[in-house]
């Protein structure tokens, strides 16, 4: 059986209703304004888990990526800091050996580069793109999230429990949990002896509440590294 496509006819009653839009706009169907541009891989990323959001190993992973994607990013905005203050500080001098050792030190850094440490680098771009305040709103504002973190079910993909009342330690909570969770997903040697979490099992159902706050954050970290739009 041959198929082929064929020009769609607009309606003409259609073809008089967009002709008065455009003669009349209204916010409905004014041209859409573009303040923002994204950057490619962490969006490709982003599409990829939304694209796969039933099947929730790769979601996990994939939202998971977008925030390793910012890892490098936001350990040399620490080192940089660090550096600064340094120069900042008027006790510093170049003559004097411990100085120097100081900042040769923060320059040596094995995370400046981003191969440091991952859960230091997870929490260190979390610290950056959202705060406790908006991590507990997001999850009370979803009672379906409240009643999953306060319960034991939420235990068996990770012992980290999240304060939900707890502003300040909230963000390092969480993001040791999704680190854990990370290790459990990627990790599946026979040697390793934490508990895997297995495509088809209950764990995997459990892994959906993860990745509405995951995707949450992935979310933060795109919009909050996104650059004013430009024609290029």
């Amino acid at each position: 059986m041959s198929i082929t496509l064929s020009p769609r006819r607009i309606p003409r009653t259609e073809k008089i209703i967009r002709r008065r839009r455009l003669r009349n706009p209204t916010s409905e169907n004014r041209p859409l304004k573009l303040d923002y541009e994204y950057e490619k891989t962490p969006m490709s990323l982003y599409w990829f888990a939304q694209n796969n959001i039933e099947s929730p190993i790769f979601a996990f992973f994939a939202f998971y990526q977008v925030l390793e994607y910012y890892f490098p990013i936001y350990s040399q905005l620490e080192a940089k800091n660090k550096i600064k203050n340094l120069f900042k500080d008027p006790r510093f001098s170049i003559e004097s050996d411990t100085d120097m050792l100081r900042l040769l030190n923060v320059i040596t850094a094995k995370n400046i580069d981003g191969i440091g440490d991952e859960k230091e680098q997870l929490n260190n771009v979390l610290k950056n793109i959202v705060t406790g305040d908006e991590i507990i709103e997001y999850i009370n504002s979803r009672g379906f999230l409240v009643d999953y973190y306060n319960n034991k079910a939420s235990n068996k993909l990770s012992g980290e429990k999240l304060p939900l009342n707890d502003i300040t330690g909230i963000v390092p909570k969480l993001s040791a949990r999704i680190y854990d969770i990370r290790c459990r997903i990627v990790h599946n040697k026979a040697s390793e002896t934490h508990k895997k979490i297995l495509p088809v099992t209950k764990e995997e159902d459990y892994l959906r509440n993860e990745i509405s706050v995951l995707k949450f954050l992935a979310e933060k970290a795109i919009i909050t590294n996104s650059k004013s739009f430009q024609f290029k």
